[in-house]
């Protein structure tokens, strides 16, 4: 079964805990450090792999005192990388994260230089997530500088750091991005729509927002409004109700209804453009489905799943929840810090559960420390309502895109099982 969701519904990461890492947890960071600094000068790319990836998943556990112990073998051969200032080298921006971690003296300044000069946004990520764990009130009026001069900014870089700044301080983030909502690109605005849905207070200041006019109610999604549509703040939930209606929880006829109504106008001869559509899978699907070469692999890869003939493709996308593999069916996490996180299980042990969410990153969570509950959802993690993304053309242009066999620049092509052959046009 295929899900849609809105476009840039980013990470929503659970706010590291304060250290809870037993006295055994640092044999765990010493053997890939270890690792990293056997490799520092023989394989340099290998080396910065090994090393990130023990610094996020760390940072994200907030093993900081353990982290910081365990690089302390690092800080020579980070330092004398950061000094030479080579920003192609690719150790440069785990060697700033360890600087960054064993030296006291850095200043905002200074990090935001270092920060700016990383190439590569995943990294350029690590080392705001860095910051943020030593000395997240700095790193905040960072962000408050970058959001009040947001056009100037790359959008792209600007919703990483509002997704890493609502993992450490949801409250002041959220106050943050809508005091400089006015100013900020869409891809942007809808970035920090996912996060600010994920707590009590965020959503209240969220929906605040948007009743005042100030955020486009069209950005929040169902699933994201399923959420708290039966919470016990009344308050909350009246207003909810208020501003978008009742939110269905459960199914009924109308998602047939558009389902029916859209293919009859396909059949009837309207038409949709592929290469526009391609534009609208990018804004509005591409942050939770892969397609050919594009997009993040949440929900199923679409290449070759749910597209097996028309109806099947349009009833997918306009209807999520009529069908749900078992692997599909979301998992909602209420954390102990009162935050509700949606995404599909990758993975279930004694101690942690991983959930991948939109944006196709991973959020983890220790069973003990940050769960308070779980559910598994009968709905599809994809929210209902597609068709309300935009206007009709839009969606028969994406499902024309959709309906091709091959990619769009193939010399030849052709069409699903079921496609009236006037209907896709260039």
């Amino acid at each position: 079964m295929i899900g849609w969701c809105q476009d840039g519904n980013l990470l929503q990461v659970t706010p590291p805990a304060q250290q809870t890492a037993s006295e055994n947890s640092l044999p765990s960071l010493d053997g890939p450090i270890r690792i990293a600094k056997l490799l520092w000068n023989a394989n340099s790319r290998s080396a910065a792999n090994t090393l990130e990836k023990t610094l996020e998943t760390s940072l994200s556990r907030g093993m900081l005192k353990d982290l910081q112990q365990a690089l302390s073998t690092l800080k020579p051969l980070a330092d004398t990388i950061v000094d030479a200032g080579n920003f192609d080298d690719p150790r440069f921006a785990s060697s700033v994260a360890v600087s960054l971690l064993l030296n006291d003296n850095h200043q905002a300044d200074e990090i935001a230089a270092m920060l700016e000069k990383v190439g590569d946004l995943g990294r350029r990520q690590l080392v705001l997530q860095t910051w943020y764990a030593i000395s997240p009130a700095s790193a905040a009026k960072y962000l408050q500088r970058t959001l009040s001069q947001a056009k100037l900014v790359d959008e792209q870089w600007t919703a990483h750091m509002v997704t890493t700044a609502f993992s450490y301080s949801s409250g002041e983030t959220t106050e943050s991005v809508l005091a400089a909502w006015e100013d900020l690109p869409q891809a942007v605005r809808i970035a920090a729509i996912e996060p600010m849905t994920n707590t009590l207070r965020t959503m209240r200041s969220l929906v605040e927002a948007v009743g005042s006019g100030k955020v486009d109610r069209n950005l929040v999604n169902t699933n994201q409004l399923r959420k708290w549509s039966d919470h016990s703040d009344k308050e909350l939930s009246g207003r909810i109700q208020q501003i978008w209606g009742r939110v269905r929880v459960e199914g009924d006829k109308a998602r047939e209804q558009v389902v029916a109504q859209t293919l009859k106008q396909i059949l009837s001869g309207a038409t949709g453009s592929a290469s526009r559509g391609e534009a609208v899978f990018e804004r509005v699907c591409s942050q939770c489905h892969r397609f050919r070469d594009k997009g993040f692999e949440v929900g199923p890869d679409i290449t070759n799943n749910g597209r097996g003939n028309l109806q099947q493709l349009v009833s997918n996308m306009l209807d999520p929840s009529l069908v749900i593999g078992e692997a599909f069916q979301a998992r909602t996490v209420l954390t102990s810090d009162g935050e509700v996180v949606s995404g599909l299980v990758v993975a279930d042990s004694e101690k942690y559960l991983k959930l991948k969410v939109q944006g196709g990153k991973t959020v983890e969570f220790d069973k003990q420390d940050d769960i308070e509950e779980t559910k598994l959802s009968d709905r599809s993690l994809m929210p209902e309502g597609l068709e309300g993304q935009g206007d009709t053309q839009q969606l028969l242009d994406l499902i024309a895109y959709l309906c091709l066999v091959h990619p769009l620049d193939a010399a030849e092509n052709e069409l699903i099982p079921g496609t009236p052959m006037h209907f896709v046009q260039p």
